[in-house]
């Protein structure tokens, strides 16, 4: 009977979405058109206000949806147009490392100001962006494969300046990111020598799919989604512009060769004596 009545209550928490051990990472804070979150091996729910947010679970919002979600009593984030979110296993480690996954969409992540130790990064299937002061926006194009990061301005003089670091995706690229950022940030030696990509307040960086990367200035609210297009499409119209430039300057080239060439044999040519008679045509009469 107490096997039986165990098993019926584990049922009943299983079936409303109760996480065994584990908990929670976040909650809810707002909701505005369609927001759904995921639950492991469970199907999606409509995203409510006071909504518990665990590891592994997905949240998803729709064209004009928006999600408001409290992550950790440390950070906010903000995701809309059709983003999609993974919380991965062990998001937050004891180390004091941040992790999440942006699988399409857009999220503003507000950062408090993190401690020495601390650490907060954004991958993508394509680039990963680090948090090196407060505010920041990341977008990936699923079907561009462009991710784009973003340092938003911000009017706090209790909280550092915005900037965000980052990199192409890559085996052990997050956890070298994240390291040489609290490294900048204790003033260790060497930090300058990072290699990583840096936004200041005001700016956006773009990681192609080709592995090319373009830092911009961004006007206050432009779009990240949409800019990181019109970065690309640029992009290739320059890539083929200084193509077509290429082959001019090879026609130049050639065409200059040719002339002094043909300058050379000019002028390895004997002029003819005067009055000479040549082959075959009459002398000039008086001569």
């Amino acid at each position: 009977m107490k096997s039986f009545v165990l098993s019926s209550l584990m049922a009943l928490l299983i079936s409303t979405g109760v996480t065994f051990g584990a908990s929670p990472v976040g909650k809810v804070v707002s909701v505005k058109g369609e927001a759904f979150v995921a639950k492991l091996l469970k199907p999606k729910k409509k995203a409510t206000v006071g909504m518990e947010i665990h590891e592994k679970d997905k949240i998803k919002t729709g064209t004009e949806g928006e999600i408001v979600i409290d992550m950790f009593g440390e950070t906010n984030i903000t995701l809309s147009k059709g983003a999609y979110l993974k919380i991965p296993k062990k998001s937050k480690g004891k180390d004091g490392k941040t992790k999440l996954n942006l699988l399409g969409g857009s999220l503003k992540a507000e950062v408090k100001n993190l401690g020495a130790e601390q650490s907060f990064s954004i991958r993508t299937p394509s680039a990963v962006a680090g948090v090196r002061g407060t505010i920041v926006g990341v977008s990936y194009g699923v079907d561009s494969g462009i991710t784009g990061s973003q340092s938003i301005p911000h009017s706090d003089p209790g909280q550092e300046p915005s900037e965000v670091w980052t990199a192409p995706a890559g085996p052990g690229v997050e956890d070298q990111l994240n390291q040489a950022i609290m490294n900048d940030k204790s003033g260790s030696e060497g930090q300058s020598d990072h290699g990583f990509t840096t936004v200041t307040e005001g700016q956006g960086s773009f990681h192609m799919p080709n592995g090319e990367v373009f830092v911009v200035d961004m006007e206050p609210g432009q779009d990240l989604a949409s800019t990181g297009s019109q970065v690309a499409k640029d992009a290739k119209e320059a890539s083929a512009g200084a193509k077509s430039n290429a082959r001019f300057r090879n026609m130049d080239e050639d065409m200059i060769a040719y002339l002094e060439d043909l300058e050379a044999r000019l002028n390895n040519i004997n002029p003819a004596e005067a009055n000479a008679t040549l082959p075959g045509v009459p002398a000039v009469p008086g001569d």
